[in-house]
């Protein structure tokens, strides 16, 4: 063999055999059917074509031999063996520090490694298991010795591989399937704001308020990821789409209610939730939606059991936070809110309001710049400063509303028909 390493194959015997009760049938679909592969790191010929013939037989093992220790790593790279059969003694580097350097390749780590030696002394086998080795064969084994072991240690092997395989593909599958779910959530979501946008402005309109002022309470509330509780918010009102217009005019107008038009309000949260329960992944919002209007003490709605801090946290500051937005459009100053707020006995969680009330003050700006802009220098992301209105007052979208491509086009579509005034303001 003057080859420093070659595939030394011979016309295998189509004498049938006996399967080795270890050897396995065909993986399942997308694992791979690995071959049993060995190589021979050995720098004599004769002990190279006494395993090719040992080897010859058997239709399930491919047979790979290298003569020189110093090409041994890099042979084991390309060939990828499921065993390798490892001489001691051999010029230029010696089969120990070989074995250590497949140890440390991480191509080559886990391949197992059987010594095949003349050295038959306990030290040296010693050795050679504290530097890697899975086994220990003094040279040359009975044939069907080699094979039971060759089998053994190269079936462990291509197990591990395959189990390892299995676990990657079942990884795999489980990111792309939350992918999928991120990306249907978030979709979702998006459309169930940009119908109430369009539905009720300005009811969303404070709930995009409201949302602000969440994302300022992250950090010093420490709420951690507060995505559930962002969703809850602007979604708060979804079951306004089932209530008659009428109903909700009067509400905007602050006139008395019926019995039955308020019986129709407070089913709002309860209407929320079941249609929010839809989705899947969002069934903390859902309960958020739910006792957004429950008071500390247990009263409001529902009218359940639930008090205090039972109260899920995200319901007992959206709470807070909305009363506090309502507060505002009346025209009251923050000092003027709090104040109002901090009367109202057992209605708040009296903690969590301080702590807000404390951080809005100190991380909000006393005032923000904003600027005029012409409805064609409108785009999505501009937040308005103040509501827009057709020619004759109504209410397109609201003051504190983020600007999204569907709303530009239905501000679009009003100019086209009734007239949009101009200049519009945003947020600088």
């Amino acid at each position: 063999a003057s080859n420093a390493h070659s595939d030394l194959k011979t016309t295998h015997s189509t004498s049938r055999r006996p399967k080795f009760m270890n050897e396995t049938t065909t993986p399942p679909s997308g694992i791979t059917d690995y071959r049993i592969t060995v190589l021979l790191v050995d720098d004599q010929p004769i002990i190279a074509e006494a395993v090719r013939r040992n080897l010859a037989s058997e239709a399930d093992i491919d047979f790979k031999y290298c003569a020189k220790s110093s090409q041994a790593l890099d042979y084991a790279r390309q060939v990828k063996p499921t065993l390798i059969l490892q001489d001691l003694v051999m010029p230029e580097i010696d089969g120990l520090t070989l074995t250590r350097q497949y140890r440390a390749d991480p191509e080559t780590s886990q391949i197992p490694i059987i010594v095949l030696s003349s050295k038959e002394e306990p030290a040296t086998k010693a050795e050679a298991f504290a530097a890697g080795t899975n086994d220990y064969i003094v040279k040359l084994p009975d044939r069907l010795e080699l094979l039971a072991r060759i089998r053994y240690h190269s079936k462990a092997y291509i197990s591990q591989r395959q189990r390892d395989e299995a676990y990657k593909a079942l990884q795999d599958s489980e990111a792309a399937q939350r992918e999928l779910l991120e990306k249907t959530l978030n979709g979702s979501i998006k459309m169930l704001t940009e119908i109430l946008s369009m539905v009720e402005p300005e009811f969303f309109g404070m709930g995009q308020r409201v949302r602000e002022h969440v994302k300022l309470l992250s950090e010093p509330l420490q709420l951690g990821q507060t995505w559930e509780l962002e969703a809850a918010v602007v979604l708060s009102q979804l079951g306004l789409v089932t209530i008659p217009t009428a109903t909700i005019e009067k509400t905007r107008s602050g006139l008395a209610l019926s019995p039955v038009e308020q019986d129709l309000l407070d089913q709002i949260p309860e209407i929320g939730r079941r249609l929010l329960l839809n989705i899947p992944r969002l069934e903390t919002v859902a309960q958020i939606v739910l006792y957004q209007n429950k008071n500390w003490d247990g009263s409001g709605v529902p009218r359940d059991a639930v008090a205090g801090e039972k109260i899920p946290l995200g319901a007992r500051l959206m709470k807070i936070l909305s009363d506090l937005a309502r507060l505002e459009k009346k025209g009251s100053t923050w000092e003027a809110a709090f104040e109002v707020m901090r009367g109202r006995a057992n209605v708040y969680d009296r903690k969590l309001m301080e702590a807000a009330f404390k951080a809005l003050v100190e991380l909000t700006p006393t005032s923000q710049h904003v600027r005029k802009v012409k409805l064609q220098e409108l785009s999505p992301g501009h937040v308005l400063a103040m509501n827009a209105e057709t020619s004759n007052d109504m209410v397109i979208a609201p003051a504190g509303i983020t600007i999204s491509a569907t709303l530009l086009e239905k501000l679009k579509n009003f100019a086209r028909v009734s007239g949009v005034k101009e200049p519009l303001f945003i947020r600088a």
